[in-house]
């Protein structure tokens, strides 16, 4: 016939690679006898037909697809496509591995910064083969590589790219292809940060559990703790929405305070909190006295160890009331007790401990007792009132309501007013003083069915320094602002008198008419300043009061205060003066008055007295010694100023006073 046949090198198989695939994986060929003009398959199985065009990329080397209806084991041939007779025995075997169910045991979430290793559970009965095989998680479209152990994928989390969703997909592959018949879901979140951690102070025997708040710290599996190197367990606690570390035990000496930075382990990364925990000396108490306290104890007094004045220690009583504990040494401390007394002193037997972070409480052996006592004073406000009596006085301590009480002031007595258990009032007595007199102290108590040995100092002053008293202005603008010095002999022996009695401290209110100045104070010198109110309504003059216990008594200084309108100016005559010359100027304006202390400055230079002509013209003497152009403004109480206008200084022209010789040639 006229048909013809070509002889060709048998297709030898040397490898197949990758021997564990899914349909539709490439597989890479091996061998010899590879053509491009010859159209070769690979056949699937056993003779069910299962076919893959081969791709010929040289004589040694091929792929093709997996393309098979059976899984597990199967063989793998070379065939031909003229009459698909197989061209040689079976060459190999792979496994063709069915698409697998993942699922997770955690709901899957991560932090933006990637990471995290995760765990998902896959159905495979081929464990050991999948353990040597390319296997990745695939989150949204990017892909990790991962091992298998056991049916249990492990992979890290890629980092979140900016801009794409926060959720994304997560399947498995295997050699690059889709292995997962089911899709997961992945949430990406903010990175976990901690904002607050409670308490910083603990004890070095351990056991206290800090609580550590902050932003997305939910863990998905173990959680511990490491304070510096101390490695301890942590848990979630999802009533608080928050982690909380066990603190270790540490060996510590006598004394000594160690700061820890705290590092938290959530999701497979370690977190810096950047925070510290301070570890502390355990506290003891071993001795409390008094033991048996009343409405007059103010302290009680703990003996022990661990006390530190850098650690703060709290004083707890009947385990509602708190104070501040006041470092004596490291085995003494004292606590002082509640100023609401009336909620501490609750029954016949009273609770106390001690606890640096009001987490851990060290509870004393010895129950403190109750015994309920006498009334008693504990302090006074003001301390000090004017000599003819009259002052408000506010008495602090423990009273009974129905007690028939009263004020001793010395040995003159007053009615005493009940406010409450803790607070009377009193008026003080008038007191005889000499003229010559200053200050005086006499002691307040208060009497009632039970006398009070608790007593307070209150200081009298003499206010015969009234008809004495220097004022540096009694003149002042209507807008107010003025300052105000108030002196004289009499008043600084008051002042100096009421501090070496007492140490107690003068607050002085002046007052102009019925308007309280601003800023009274009393200088170094013993003179009290102050700043003029705005006038009260039309009055021009108001009568001046001075108080030196806050404003609860005033008393006259006997000098009247007068408020004048602002003066303004509004032309200087002339404008132009010469230097080192006596020149009389011309200012007008409005507003001028006639006072003693009308002047005329000029800017930094000098002062000269005015003499008002009017009250729209002044006339002032000056001698400038500076050449320029300087500014120019009235005042009329030596304190307020007008506005300001320039005034220049020239040189002085020169003046000839003799020439010489008087005879010259005519040559």
């Amino acid at each position: 016939g006229n048909q013809s046949f070509s002889f060709v090198q048998p297709i030898v198989l040397h490898s197949v690679s990758p021997k564990t695939a899914v349909n539709g994986t490439d597989l890479f060929l091996t061998g010899k006898g590879f053509r491009r003009n010859v159209t070769i398959k690979c056949s699937f199985g056993n003779g069910h037909g299962d076919f893959s065009l081969a791709k010929v990329v040289s004589s040694t080397r091929a792929s093709c697809p997996v393309v098979a209806r059976t899984f597990g084991y199967i063989g793998l041939s070379v065939v031909t496509s003229d009459n698909m007779r197989i061209s040689g025995a079976k060459a190999a075997e792979i496994y063709n591995h069915p698409l697998v169910a993942v699922t997770a045991n955690k709901t899957l979430f991560g932090s933006d910064a990637g990471g995290q290793e995760i765990e998902l559970l896959i159905s495979s009965e081929a464990d050991e083969l999948l353990e040597h095989s390319a296997i990745g998680c695939l989150f949204g479209h990017r892909s990790v590589p991962a091992t298998v152990t056991r049916s249990v994928v492990k992979c890290m989390t890629p980092p979140w790219e900016p801009q794409t969703p926060r959720n994304v997909t997560l399947t498995v592959n295997l050699n690059g292809m889709e292995f997962s018949k089911n899709v997961l879901n992945f949430e990406y979140i903010e990175a976990p940060r901690v904002t607050k951690i409670h308490p910083v102070y603990v004890s070095t025997s351990g056991g206290t559990h800090v609580v550590v708040s902050g932003v997305n710290l939910l863990p998905m599996g173990r959680v511990s703790c490491r304070f510096g190197n101390h490695q301890t367990y942590g848990y979630f606690d999802s009533t608080l929405i928050s982690v909380a570390c066990l603190t270790p035990s540490i060996d510590q000496r006598e004394g000594e305070i160690y700061a820890y930075p705290l590092f938290l382990f959530l999701n497979g990364i370690w977190i810096d909190s950047e925070q510290k925990v301070y570890f502390h000396e355990p506290i003891h108490i071993e001795s409390l006295a008094p033991r048996v306290i009343s409405h007059s104890v103010e302290s009680i007094l703990v003996h022990g160890s661990g006390f530190s004045a850098v650690v703060p220690i709290h004083c707890q009583f009947n385990h509602s009331s708190w104070s501040t504990a006041v470092i004596i040494s490291n085995k003494t401390a004292k606590c002082p007790l509640p100023m609401d007394k009336a909620t501490v002193l609750t029954g016949e037997e009273l609770s106390f401990s001690l606890t640096t972070n009001k987490v851990d409480f060290i509870k004393s052996p010895y129950p403190l007792r109750y015994s309920n006592d006498d009334m008693y004073l504990t302090h006074i406000n003001p301390k000090i009132g004017p000599s003819f009596g009259g002052t408000r006085t506010d008495v602090y301590g423990y009273f009974k309501k129905n007690a028939k009480m009263k004020c001793m002031f010395g040995d003159k007595t007053t009615r005493a007013i009940y406010l409450s258990n803790n607070h009377i009032q009193c008026i003080s007595s008038p007191i005889f003083m000499e003229e010559s007199g200053r200050v005086m102290i006499v002691n307040v108590s208060v009497s009632g069915s039970h006398f009070l040995q608790q007593s307070a100092g209150f200081i009298y002053y003499s206010t015969h320094f009234s008809n004495d008293m220097e004022i540096s202005t009694t003149h002042g603008v209507t807008s107010g602002g003025t300052m105000v010095t108030i002196g004289g002999k009499h008043l600084t022996d008051v002042l100096d008198g009421i501090k070496n009695i007492g140490n107690v401290a003068v607050t002085p209110v002046v007052k102009f008419g019925t308007n309280l100045a601003s800023n009274s104070r009393v200088l170094d010198s013993n003179s009290i300043v102050c700043n003029a109110p705005s006038r009260d309504g039309d009055f021009s003059s108001v009568p001046i009061y001075l108080s030196l216990n806050g404003g609860v008594d005033f008393f006259p200084l006997n000098r009247q205060f007068h408020y004048y309108e602002k003066p303004s100016i509004t032309k200087i005559v002339p404008l132009a003066i010469e230097a080192e010359e006596i020149v009389e100027i011309i200012i007008y304006g409005n507003n001028f008055l006639p006072l003693i202390d009308a002047s005329c400055v000029l800017g930094s230079l000098s002062t000269a007295r005015a003499e008002v002509i009017s009250d729209t013209e002044i006339r002032c003497i000056v001698l400038p010694t500076v050449v320029g152009v300087i500014m120019v403004f009235v005042t009329l109480n030596g304190v307020d100023i007008s506005n300001e206008l320039p005034l220049a200084i020239r040189d002085s022209a020169p003046i000839v006073l003799a020439v010489e010789p008087v005879f010259v040639s005519a040559s």
